[in-house]
């Protein structure tokens, strides 16, 4: 039924949860589109641009995508939320996320942050060195990333380049679970995501785009696109799938796909937990490739538990109550932790590949 009456089918492949109509059907929010934030075949708006269709075209599909960028000089972990340690802290690298970078206005748009006019304060919000890293991570729900999707790149592109951002993660749109929202709105927001990418492309911004996928052939199809590419730098974000079956699921996809690729790229994760990101970070380098880990949990467990993280004899990461030190210490202190276990893993690695003179020779010239 999907080959023959869906013109989306080609790059949907089809679904169980065919045939993408309205997901509300014998309940008393069916057909109510202009109340309802899901994309499906039969939206039908009151605006007449209001059509499913019409949102499934304006995505790009993954095979359009031509965008390119570099090799990003970045440490093996990358803190967020960072503005919650102390207000002395000068990190290397920060992250920058969307409540960073933009605000909600009065109209319910959104637009760049006042403090994006003065890069020097910019940075000290972030705890940031003035010369050091911010990378923009577009991590939100849905909703607010409805927001970011219906604003204009060309507008906001210069004021994130004047404060100084060094590169930008693609935007993750939610494309897990279709028996909520149908299969189609899934595909929309696959194709946003890719959209938005290329927009950030189009205007001059180091663009850093998101793996994910709806199915297995997804994983083939970023493997073929990244192969033929000058695309260095890849992000994949778990901040939806950090335990449980799922968290593995798109893990072993991940380190497929970079199988698959057959060369080096610098891979950002972000959103994982500190106990995993060091045997993520481990296994990711073994493929060759360099990773660096961006997550907000150091700061998160000092902050909304009063955690330490610290080093087990066994070499794992554990974590404990402190309640004799201030918090935003712990969060400092946390940082310190997780960034210096992360080192130890590059060095190790950076050590195995030059025993090996001849592997170390093949990764860097593939690069």
């Amino acid at each position: 039924m999907c080959a023959s009456s869906c013109h989306a089918y080609d790059e949907c492949g089809g679904s169980p949860g065919a045939p993408c109509g309205c997901v509300f059907v014998g309940t008393d929010r069916a057909y109510l589109c202009d109340e309802c934030w899901h994309n499906c075949r039969e939206r039908l708006g009151s605006d007449p641009n209001d059509l499913g269709e019409n949102h499934y075209q304006d995505g790009l599909a993954l095979k359009d995508l031509s965008i390119s960028n570099t090799w990003l000089d970045l440490p093996p972990f990358v803190p967020a939320i960072t503005r919650e340690v102390p207000h002395h802290a000068r990190l290397r690298a920060v992250a920058a996320g969307i409540s960073d970078l933009f605000r909600r206005d009065p109209r319910v748009r959104i637009s760049c942050s006042p403090r994006l006019e003065d890069p020097e304060e910019f940075r000290r919000q972030l705890r940031c060195e003035r010369k050091g890293v911010v990378l923009g991570v577009l991590n939100a729900t849905d909703r607010a990333l409805e927001l970011f999707w219906n604003a204009n790149p060309a507008v906001f592109a210069p004021k994130l380049l004047a404060a100084g951002l060094t590169a930008i993660t693609g935007p993750t749109f939610s494309v897990l679970g279709e028996h909520a929202v149908g299969p189609y709105h899934n595909l929309t927001m696959l194709r946003r995501h890719h959209r938005v990418v290329q927009r950030l492309f189009d205007v001059g911004l180091e663009v850093i785009p998101n793996l994910y996928w709806r199915t297995e052939s997804g994983v083939q199809t970023w493997a073929d696109l990244l192969s033929k590419s000058n695309i260095q730098t890849v992000s994949r974000d778990f901040s939806r799938t950090r335990t449980g079956p799922q968290f593995d699921a798109h893990l072993q996809g991940l380190l497929e796909l970079l199988k698959a690729v057959g060369r080096p790229l610098r891979v950002i994760v972000v959103g994982v937990g500190v106990r995993k990101a060091v045997g993520i970070s481990r296994t990711i380098q073994s493929l060759d490739c360099a990773c660096t880990i961006v997550t907000a949990d150091p700061v998160r467990l000092a902050v909304n538990r009063g955690a330490e993280v610290f080093r087990r004899t066994n070499g794992e990461l554990g974590i404990r109550v402190r309640p004799d030190l201030p918090r935003e210490d712990l969060a400092l202190l946390n940082i310190s932790t997780l960034s210096r276990e992360l080192r130890r893993v590059t060095a190790r690695r950076r050590d195995s590949l030059f025993s090996n003179p001849t592997r170390h020779f093949q990764s860097s010239s593939s690069r």
